[in-house]
């Protein structure tokens, strides 16, 4: 074995050796298959790199020591010393002559390694081999800061309009009062003035003109006024200060879709090259985007800068332009006019690129991944980058003292984007409280009065939260609040729980002003729902509330949630309103989402001086049929109390109390089925099957009685699912995407078995079935054998005493005996002649016996044609395929996949009225039929098999679908996962398979017994026709 790394250089050593006295023995201690790589015994590995700091850079000699040899730097550098030292290597840094150089050193296997990192990408996985991911990939892009310009409206922005509204209207408003307290001898020269300059002058912050008033009211008014004056100035002045030194920044471009979006050229270096190409193959909008505005500068600071003065975006690896940028354009006192994207372009990870079928790779990987359970990469990268910064703000400091100049407005602070939060009417309330204190205090009064009974809500609703939590406490869940456009509240205070334990919080609050229900309904829908729905699928469990005293709103919200699909059973909604009762009746028997789902309503309506809120649920299912109970209830005195034995957010579904769920069906056996014997009878309808006998389990497990549907045809078997006249249809359905958008479906019963039956090929008399039992090659070697054996006695027979012997009588002994007749004539005398009959004779019997075998095998059991069993083989026969129409939406399925088998049965299939036409077609027409597997074995069996067993059918071997199959629901049904636990436990105990093997037994047994009472008939109708006269 060759050794490339030893102590000794690399050499071929003998590991072993084998004898018969000793076996395979080892030598010198080696192993079989020894590993080579985990000790390089300090011998030398290239490296190859490009200066890209931080993660590798060259150390620059000082001043000191100016002809040291080179040094680097850098995380990556640090990283690779680590494994160096761990693999007792030394790295050999081959130097830098170009990015060409560098990539090509390594698939030319000049180096080894290059460590410094690279995306993961498919088209540089062909070229290079790549180690353990160190980081996620990181290439970002940098652009210009966005800045203000100047504008006049700057002075009117510190206040919003109703402000400056009601700061007219004060104005007027003291004006008509300080007019009407006048002397009566001011009043007489109807002189307004004085009085404007005292209201107008002293809000400008001026001094009163002439002596102050004699009059107490005037002065009391006065005063107010200078009062207001004061705060509003201060407080205008205040604002516009803050608004013209923070102003409000235009936003930035931060993600792939803003940058695409702006418009802007992009600039890059030559080595992201092979990213622009693979962009350029992408399928992705914004990757082509972005390869088509891509220009390539010479270098990092030509991007920059064209990024500084022209708008344009740099593309480059993120920790890189934040270190250039630190470096080359940032000024002693941290400002910089660039900025960093937040978010990176390309998805995936990052690792060192290798030379193609590097045999370390493995010790690389492990190394690189010990440093990352020990948090050694992100220690390095923390180091590199705090020793970078300590370098850049020191050699900025050592060129300001250099130069002796101070760097003025770059040393400004950048002031980040703050969105300045103009003055309200809520900070104008002191200095409007002077003039309108009447109105203020009504209007106070009124929203405590109308807020009180919220706030007794929220508190009730907390006590609420820090319940339900303390259940849910293990798992991680989120809270969606969902508010009209009239909701107050603050929800903090429900999320301060010390239960809340909250795994996420969102706020919707719908806006949509007064509109009908019909666009309210639209707005939820659009704006809020599928926000919220998709939330719910990133969760582990959910709490929903809704607060609003609307009930068009709360209707809006039920149909759009039920619409979209928003509550699972283990999703609870609770609803905080303050309705009257018949309202909050009416919303929790009407609507879906409140009557069936697993919802709570909070109402918030006070009784006689008590702070107290009652919890109300709708049970579809209880002993007194479906009712609105009242199931807990909350004051201030005692807390939350459920009452009556209940619980909060009761289980509504564990016992149904006998009450009846409606299901629907058609025939399908073995899978569910009417018994014949009651449709000859006036006796109530009698099922059977195996979907019919889980349901009947299920069925008595949860307490509710079956309410099988009549069945009219397929389409209203498909209108009572999603319209809800019936909750379950027990039969096994292919859970495909287009059926899930349409209804819920049970966990899965089993694989999905659509399969297809053709009539079994059969074989055509031929008159060549004589050679048939040996192949060309054995006739072609007996005729062979024939002429020599012919040729040979002809010779002997020349030679010998029989000189004059005719040929008809070599041929007769040849041919003769080859087909079993007796030797013509007498025995040849000759030694050498019998010794070749008999050779003749024993060749002849051992062929006659091998073709009579064959032939009768060959006639006795025939090699039939190849049948047809994958779908493969089905497109292939180009034969025309039968279907059932309740088989319509596969075929619309078919149509729209992207697979070439599934279109081509698409544009075959035929729909056929029933089953026996379609197996009509089959037979005469030689076409497919397709349906599930089990109803076409069941039915073959009862009407195209005979008594024997035999049937001209078969059905393919493999399924058409891949897939599991389970049973349809109505939309939302809340019971789905007492369902789903029945069936997990049928799995569990074997009994869906049990069930199977049953019916299928059944069904074959009935149907030989039919056919057997049928013979039996007939046979005895003939003998009655016998003994006619």
């Amino acid at each position: 074995m060759h050794l490339p790394f030893t102590a000794g250089g690399a050499k071929v050593v003998r590991v072993a050796s084998w004898s018969k006295t000793h076996g395979l023995v080892r030598v010198d201690g080696h192993t079989y298959f020894p590993e080579k790589y985990n000790n390089f015994h300090g011998m030398t590995i290239n490296a190859t790199w490009f200066p890209f700091p931080p993660y590798l850079m060259e150390v620059a000699p000082t001043d000191a020591n100016p002809s040291q040899v080179t040094a680097y730097a850098g995380r990556d550098y640090s990283i690779l010393q680590a494994i160096a030292e761990a693999l007792n290597f030394t790295v050999n840094f081959l130097s830098y002559q170009g990015w060409d150089q560098v990539m090509i050193r390594l698939i030319h296997r000049e180096a080894y390694i290059r460590p410094i990192k690279l995306a993961v990408l498919p088209n540089l996985l062909e070229i290079y081999d790549f180690t353990f991911f160190i980081e996620r990939a990181t290439l970002g892009f940098s652009m210009a800061k966005p800045t203000i310009k100047p504008s006049w409206q700057s002075l009117y922005y510190p206040l919003e309009p109703e402000v400056w509204g009601s700061i007219a209207a004060a104005v007027i408003l003291v004006f008509i009062v300080l007019m009407l307290m006048r002397p009566e001898s001011e009043k007489k020269t109807h002189e307004t003035w004085p009085v404007l300059k005292q209201v107008v002058g002293t809000l400008l912050d001026e001094a009163i003109p002439g002596g102050l008033p004699r009059s107490s009211p005037t002065r009391v008014v006065l005063t107010a006024w200078l009062i207001f004056s004061f705060i509003v100035g201060t407080l205008y002045r205040s604002n516009l200060t803050a608004y013209l030194t923070a102003p409000k920044y235009p936003p930035r471009v931060e993600t792939l879709d803003d940058l695409v979006g702006k418009d802007a050229k992009i600039t890059t270096t030559p080595d992201i090259t092979e990213f622009i190409d693979s962009w350029k193959r992408s399928n992705s909008k914004l990757f082509k985007a972005l390869s088509d505005r891509i220009e390539i500068v010479p270098t990092f600071t030509a991007g920059l800068l064209e990024a500084i003065e022209k708008g344009k975006a740099y593309v480059y690896e993120r920790l890189n332009l934040e270190v250039l940028i630190a470096e080359h354009f940032t000024s002693k006192g941290g400002f910089t006019p660039l900025y960093v994207a937040r978010q990176n372009i390309v998805p995936g990870y990052c690792g060192w690129p290798l030379s193609p079928n590097t045999p370390f790779k493995a010790n690389l990987d492990h190394c690189i991944l010990a440093f990352h359970g020990a948090g050694l990469i992100e220690k390095w990268t923390k180091e590199v980058l705090e020793r970078t910064q300590f370098d850049s703000r020191r050699r900025m400091s050592t060129a300001t003292e250099a130069d002796g100049t101070s760097s003025g407005d770059q040393d400004a602070v950048e002031i980040h984007q703050v969105t300045t939060k103009a003055l309200t009417l809520i900070h104008m309330q002191g200095p409007l409280f002077l003039f309108l204190v009447g109105a203020f205090l009504s209007f106070a009064v009124f929203i405590e009065s109308s807020s009180g009974e919220y706030e007794y809500a929220m508190r009730a609703a907390q006590a609420l939260f820090e319940e339900t939590m303390k259940e849910r406490r293990s798992r991680r869940c989120s809270s969606f609040f969902v508010l009209d456009e009239g909701s107050t509240v603050n929800v903090n205070k429900m999320l301060d729980s010390e239960y809340q334990g909250s795994d996420g919080t969102a706020i919707f609050k719908v806006v949509g002003g007064r509109v009908s229900d019909t666009n309210l309904t639209h707005a939820l829908h659009s704006r809020a729902m599928s926000q919220v729905h998709r939330l719910r699928l990133l969760s582990w469990c959910v709490t929903v509330v809704v607060m609003s005293n609307d009930p068009s709103f709360l209707a809006a919200f039920a149909e759009a949630s039920d619409n979209e699909r928003l509550l699972l059973w283990e999703t609870r909604l609770l609803v905080i309103t303050s309705l009257d009762m018949p309202l909050l009746r009416r919303l929790l028997q009407d609507y879906w989402s409140f009557s069936m789902m697993n919802a709570m309503f909070l109402t918030s309506k006070a009784e006689e001086n008590h702070e107290r809120c009652q919890l109300y649920v709708h049970l579809p299912y209880s002993p007194a049929g479906a009712q609105v109970v009242r199931v807990g209830s909350w004051s201030t005195a005692h807390g939350l109390i459920p009452l009556d034995g209940y619980t909060f957010f009761p289980e509504k579904y564990n016992n149904f109390h006998s009450m009846s769920i409606n299901v629907t069906w058609f025939p399908m056996p073995p899978y569910f089925e009417e018994i014949e014997s009651h449709l000859k009878t006036n006796q109530m309808a009698s099922f059977t099957g195996r979907g019919y006998r889980m349901l009947e389990v299920i069925a008595e497990a949860l307490n509710f009685t079956i309410n099988v549907m009549p069945f009219e045809n397929w389409n209203v078997v498909r209108e009572n699912i999603i319209s809800r006249k019936a909750f379950i249809r027990p039969i096994k359905l292919a859970i495909l995407p287009r059926f899930e958008k349409l209804y819920d479906f049970t966990m899965f019963i089993e694989r999905a078995t659509l399969g297809f039956t053709m009539t079994k090929p059969t074989i055509k008399p031929n008159w060549q079935s004589l050679s048939h039992p040996l192949q060309p090659e054995v006739w072609g070697s007996v005729v062979a054998t024939v002429l020599l054996a012919f040729i040979v006695l002809m010779w002997m027979n020349s030679s010998g005493e029989n000189k004059e012997s005719e040929t008809w009588l070599v041929v007769r002994q040849v041919v003769g005996t080859l087909l079993d007749e007796a030797i013509t004539g007498e025995l040849p005398r000759k030694s050498s002649t019998r010794v070749m009959l008999t050779a003749w004779l024993i060749f002849s019997f051992i062929v006659g016996t091998v073709y009579r075998s064959n032939l009768t095998a060959s006639l006795t059991a025939p090699k039939y044609p190849r049948r047809a069993e994958t779908l493969a083989d089905l497109v292939a026969t180009g034969a025309k395929i039968a279907m059932p129409p309740d088989m319509v939406n596969f075929v619309i399925g078919f149509k729209k996949s992207d697979s070439k088998l599934f279109k081509a049965v698409s544009e075959r299939a035929e729909f056929v009225a029933s089953f026996k036409e379609g197996i009509e077609q089959v037979s005469h027409k030689h076409k497919a039929y397709i349906y599930e597997r089990l109803n076409m074995k069941a039915l073959i069996a009862e009407h195209f098999t005979n008594q024997r067993g035999f049937t001209p059918l078969y059905v393919a071997r493999d399924n058409i679908l891949a897939g599991y199959c389970g049973w349809p629901l109505a939309p939302n049904t809340p019971f789905k996962t007492h369902l789903d636990r029945y069936i997990m436990d049928f799995h569990g105990g074997g009994l869906i398979e049990k069930w199977t093997t049953l019916v299928l037994e059944k069904a074959g047994f009935d149907s030989r017994q039919r056919q057997s009472k049928t013979e039996e008939s007939s046979s005895e109708s003939l003998q009655d026709t016998d003994k006619t006269p």
